[in-house]
């Protein structure tokens, strides 16, 4: 009766390793976004510069290196606009509006597109630029044209950007 011991404990102790159960359950994970968000950055103040000594109606001072506006949204159909506001010195009489221009110097990122003319020089304001989702870059080139209305001062042109979405 020895024997069977053995062999029996031998059975009881490996016998429920060949016993497997499995179970699989699917779990959804959701969720959901409402409305847009914008975010707008603009380069710091721009000097254009000194005019001093003789000079010609026509010739300019211009600046097109580091004037980065960045938009960053998840919105569609955003719109970039600008506007300006024009301080020149005491007894100036001309119309530096005129004489002021900014446009694209280089623009980048996806899914956007430039409104007419304004990748050339422009003297305007309003919408300047739409897109989708996503990062867009713009670099800016501002540059005011000398004629024989200016007088000696500081002439300073606000210019303020302004992105909005339906």
């Amino acid at each position: 009766m020895r024997r069977f011991l053995p062999l029996l404990l031998g059975v009881l102790v490996f016998g429920p390793a060949g016993i497997a159960a499995e179970a699989q359950q699917s779990a959804e994970v959701f969720w959901s976004i409402e409305g847009c968000w914008i975010t707008l950055e603009v380069h710091d103040d721009v000097d254009l510069g000194t005019v001093s000594g003789p000079w010609e109606p026509g010739e300019y001072i211009e600046d097109t290196d580091g004037n980065r506006i960045e938009i960053v949204t998840n919105c569609e159909d955003w719109v970039l606009e600008v506007s300006r506001d024009w301080a020149p010195p005491s007894g100036y009489s001309g119309d530096g509006l005129e004489d002021f221009y900014i446009w694209f110097v280089d623009h980048g990122g996806d899914d956007h597109s430039i409104a007419n003319g304004w990748d050339d020089p422009n003297n305007g304001e309003g919408d300047i630029a739409k897109g989708l989702p996503g990062t867009h870059w713009f670099d800016m080139g501002y540059r005011y044209v000398l004629d024989y209305d200016d007088i000696p001062g500081t002439y300073t042109v606000t210019l303020t950007y302004t992105v909005t979405a339906p």
